[in-house]
């Protein structure tokens, strides 16, 4: 049985991750309900759900690739799996798995905002000016 699964961080295309979804079969991008955070002395986004739009890939992916995620997100101490509501690029909504945050609180983090590559590239473009 397949699943989708939605990611925003070091999981999607072109990022450090994104090998663990060999497997897996790209349904879309799209955005779902939160904002960023990074966890202190972290190089991974931590998903908070609130009313902010946190961009992010679609796939769908087996049982045993579900787990694999599982472990790989530190799930349960420091993410949980959550089922979101994700809109898709192409104006069609699915029900998707997430990763939310658990371990510490926002007041702790730095927020990022609703787009890790963005994110990530803003800090390449200040530390080049």
């Amino acid at each position: 049985m397949k699943t989708f699964v939605f990611v925003y961080g070091p999981l999607m295309k072109g990022e450090r991750l994104h090998s663990a979804l060999d497997d897996a079969t790209f349904i879309g991008t799209g955005w779902i309900r939160g904002t960023l955070y990074l966890p202190p002395n972290a190089d991974y986004p931590a998903l908070l759900r609130d009313s902010g739009r946190v961009h992010g890939e679609v796939y769908a992916v087996s049982d045993g690739l579900l787990a694999t995620l599982d472990r790989i997100e530190g799930t349960p101490d420091l993410y949980v799996r959550e089922r979101a509501r994700v809109k898709l690029a192409n104006h069609e909504s699915l029900m998707a798995e997430t990763y939310v945050y658990v371990k510490d609180a926002p007041e702790h983090m730095a927020e990022v905002g609703t787009d890790w590559r963005g994110y990530k590239n803003s800090l390449v473009m200040s530390s080049a000016g």
